[in-house]
Order: C-alpha cells, then sequence, then structure tokens
C-alpha cells in the first residue's frame, strides 16, 4: 500500500501503526475537511525490545506477540474500515539484525510495508504531534521516554534541535535492575548510566533554552495517570496536565519501595508496565534535575498524530 501523502477528500478515515520497544500501537482517526475530529488509540505491550540491548536480536516470544497485536489492529482497522496509511519502527526494530523475515509477514499480514524510522525522525513526529495538540509559541523542550531511546526536541514552531539518546524504559531495566524492588546498587548504577547520557549531550549542546516542558510517550502519559489516580486511563485529562519534581519524587519512592506484584497494583499503571517505569521514571527525574525545570506539561498527542500532520493533514 502506498504511504504518501493523499488528498484529504479522498479518505476519511485511516490507521497507523507504531511498533515500538514496549508496546505495540494504533491510531484510528477521522479527517473532516483537513482537520482531525476524531482519535482512538488502542495499545497491546508486547515488549518487542526485550533483550535487545544484550542480544541485539529479537526474541520468538516478541515477534510472535507483535505479530499477534499487527493481525489485532489490522482486522480492527478492515472490519471498522480504516486505511492503513503508515507502519513505522522505532528503536527495538533499529538495533537488531533479525528483523528481514519478521518485517516480511508484517506485510503480508498487512500490505503494509515498515518504516524502520530513525530517532530524529522518530523524534519529529512526536514533536508535530505536540505542536498541532497544544496552543503554545513558546520555546519548548519536548521529552518522549520510550522504550528503547529518549527524544529530546527543542523548538517553537519549528525545530531547532533534535537528538535521540540511547536511555529508554526497557533498555535501562534490562541493563540496570536485577532485583526486585531495585536495590541500592542497582539504582546508583541506573542513575549513572543515565547521567552519563544526559551530560555529553548537555556538554555538546549547551546553547538551547526553554520556557516549557512537555513529555509524551508512554512512561510520561503513564505517571500523569498515577498521579490523578485514573482508574481508567483518560486521554482528554492527561492532555495538557502537568506535575512537578516533588510529585515526582514522591510516586518514584512508592515505586522502589514495593515489589513487582505489589507496584502493578498502583491506580494509574498499566499492571504490564510495572517492571519498566522504575527505570522510565528516573530517566525523567535526572533530566529534570540536570535541565533544572520543576513542572512539566503532559500531551497525549505523539508520533501517530504526528505522522498524520506531517504526511496526511497538511
Amino acid at each position: 500500500m502506498p504511504t504518501t501523502k493523499k488528498n484529504n477528500d479522498a479518505l476519511k478515515k485511516v490507521a497507523v501503526m507504531d511498533l515500538g520497544t514496549n508496546s505495540a500501537r494504533v491510531l484510528f482517526a477521522k479527517i473532516e475537511k483537513g482537520d482531525l475530529v476524531y482519535r482512538k488509540k488502542i495499545i497491546e505491550t508486547t515488549r518487542l525490545g526485550e533483550g535487545v540491548d544484550k542480544n541485539h536480536a529479537l526474541t520468538k516470544r516478541a515477534m510472535r506477540d507483535t505479530l499477534e497485536a499487527v493481525q489485532k489492529f489490522y482486522d480492527m482497522s478492515q472490519k471498522e474500515g480504516y486505511f492503513l496509511f503508515k507502519i513505522i519502527g522505532t528503536s527495538a526494530l533499529r538495533d537488531v539484525t533479525n528483523q528481514e523475515k519478521f518485517l516480511e509477514e508484517i506485510q503480508d499480514i498487512t500490505g503494509c510495508p515498515v518504516d524502520i524510522i530513525d530517532g530524529i525522525n522518530e523524534a519529529e513526529l512526536g514533536y508535530y504531534g505536540v505542536v498541532n495538540s497544544l496552543s503554545t509559541h513558546e520555546k519548548n523542550l519536548v521529552i518522549d521516554i520510550g522504550g528503547g531511546s529518549t527524544e529530546l526536541i527543542f523548538g517553537d514552531q519549528s525545530v531547532d534541535l533534535i537528538e535521540s539518546l540511547d536511555i529508554g524504559a526497557v533498555r535501562l531495566t534490562d541493563r540496570c535492575i536485577s532485583e526486585d524492588p531495585p536495590s541500592r546498587e542497582n539504582l546508583i548504577f541506573l542513575k549513572k548510566e543515565i547521567d552519563r547520557i544526559i551530560d555529553d549531550f548537555i556538554e555538546r549542546n549547551n546553547q538551547y533554552s526553554f520556557k516549557r516542558v512537555i513529555g509524551i510517550g508512554g512512561t510520561i502519559t503513564t505517571l500523569s495517570a498515577i498521579n490523578l489516580e485514573m482508574e481508567k486511563y483518560n486521554p482528554e485529562k492527561i492532555q495538557e496536565s502537568c506535575f512537578n519534581e516533588k510529585t515526582l519524587e514522591k510516586i518514584i519512592q512508592d515505586f522502589i519501595q514495593k515489589l513487582l506484584s505489589k507496584r502493578k497494583e498502583i491506580k494509574g499503571l498499566d499492571p504490564k508496565r510495572g517492571d519498566i517505569i522504575i527505570a522510565g521514571s528516573i530517566i525523567l527525574q535526572r533530566l529534570m534535575y540536570k535541565f533544572a525545570f520543576d513542572k512539566i506539561f503532559i500531551s497525549d498527542y505523539d508520533n501517530l498524530e504526528g505522522i498524520l500532520f506531517k504526511e496526511y493533514i497538511s
């Protein structure tokens, strides 16, 4: 199927998929006269990037679960009349050597090739999603903490700087956390790994400034859902919510004092994210400390909406 820009009047219902390190996601969108008037996201935690940091290969379990999610999403799109516009793959698929047959199987299911995008393109798409969803003309720092990488984007209505850092919630859980709950040594190692990457970035890019910080992606939206004590995830309440460093510290302390089985019971936390939320949260905490900001605003819009704004709606 083609993945280039289409006439908005020719098609009203479109779908895009993102095969991420932690989860496979689909966005179902309705477009009227060039405006995004309806959107619905469905997420399946498939942990495609499990073990990738160490082995540089996809596991059979991860490929099987992701293929099942792709089949489910595709069947839904066909049943409900959505045109599958594009499928993207991110960090996990960038970092492995055994993806060829897996990608062929996805194309066999959907008829749509998987576009494996680099971290810069991923961040740019996330930024398109944010700037088209928030009424802001300020200098922004947008942070997207994913499973395999963290993207930092500086800009206002246009992008000044994009960089993808090799610190993600799945990657650093695999690398740094070996005990449940994590030991003091685990946490020291985790923070050391995060700080090493952030310090290198700051040393090379200390000329960029911002007035507002916006967070996107599963780790950050989950933290907001926990702060809001959501029984069920509500994207409208997440959009433009915020929390500060003190709130984040309180949430992290709760995480690290609980066994995984108890952590999974925290209101607002998807149980399937319970094992990686500590690493993801501490990535954000170290970014807040290193960049000296106290408050972060949250956007439920991300690279899936960004694909539409960049390649379909604009």
